[in-house]
Formats: C-alpha cells, structure tokens, sequence
C-alpha cells in the first residue's frame, strides 16, 4: 500500500508544478499536510516530502534548482 500512496503523492506534486511550472519545499509541505497520514508528526510530514522529491529526481522527473523544483522535461 505504501508504493502506491507514495505514487499518489508524487502525481500530486507533479500537478503542482505542471500547474505552477515550479515549486518550493514550503509550497509542497502545505499542499500535502492535509493529505498525509495523521499518525506522522510535523518533522516526519516534512521528511516524507523531502524524500519524494529526492526520490522523484533520482527517477528523472524533477530537477532540483537551488532552492525550487521543476519538472524534469520543462
């Protein structure tokens, strides 16, 4: 099951910045906060963010650029 939250969450972030063509960690943590488990405390919510994003660079769909994030195709 968590395979595919983690894919859900990335569709979203991937929404976002099809929508917004970029976005910050900040922007990311406040459009996904609602949606997390409830179990996750502040500094684990912010965690899993963090470590979509890098999953998500790591696989080549976004590129990091200094303090935002793009798609990887833009």
């Amino acid at each position: 099951m968590r395979g595919l939250d983690d894919m859900h969450y990335q569709s979203l972030i991937i929404e976002y910045l099809k929508t917004f063509e970029r976005g910050r960690l900040a922007d990311f943590d406040k459009m996904l906060a609602n949606k997390l488990p409830q179990v996750l405390d502040d500094k684990q919510r912010k965690n899993k963010v963090r470590n979509l994003l890098q999953k998500m660079r790591r696989d080549g769909l976004v590129v990091s650029e200094g303090w935002s994030w793009t798609l990887a195709n833009s």
